[in-house]
């Protein structure tokens, strides 16, 4: 299933709720040309990195699922694709759980010297049980 990308960005743009002119203005067009680019099957990758900025939705995604349905090397389910509520704003979910996982890993490093110190302190134990 091919996906029409300007159907995708109007879809995410009607999501959003932001004005056509205020929409326009962020990508650097007028209000005439966001009609022409819901229009679209094929857009031009700088103006849909604009899009998707402004918008703050990866547009990309849909051309990487085009490229692998045509392919035929990933099966995945249309559901991953669904609209976001508007409400998540991803760059600040995504500083989140890179936070999260630095906090994992430094308590992660702190079990494996803690496991270290107690291998050490067994096996000093162990070789002096035998002596």
């Amino acid at each position: 299933m091919k996906v029409h990308i300007g159907e995708k960005i109007q879809e995410i743009y009607l999501d959003r709720g932001i004005k056509l002119s205020e929409f326009a203005e962020r990508i650097g067009t007028v209000r005439q040309n966001i009609y022409r680019i819901f229009e679209r099957e094929t857009i031009n990758s700088g103006l849909l990195h604009k899009i998707s900025m402004t918008l703050d939705f990866d547009f990309f995604r849909f051309l990487s699922e085009n490229i692998f349905i045509k392919t035929g090397s990933v099966t995945e389910s249309p559901e991953i694709y669904k609209v976001m509520p508007s409400g998540i704003n991803l760059p600040k979910e995504l500083a989140a759980c890179k936070g999260e996982v630095d906090s994992l890993r430094k308590q992660l490093k702190g079990k494996d010297i803690i496991i270290q110190t107690l291998v050490e302190k067994m096996d000093e134990k162990g070789e002096a049980g035998i002596r």
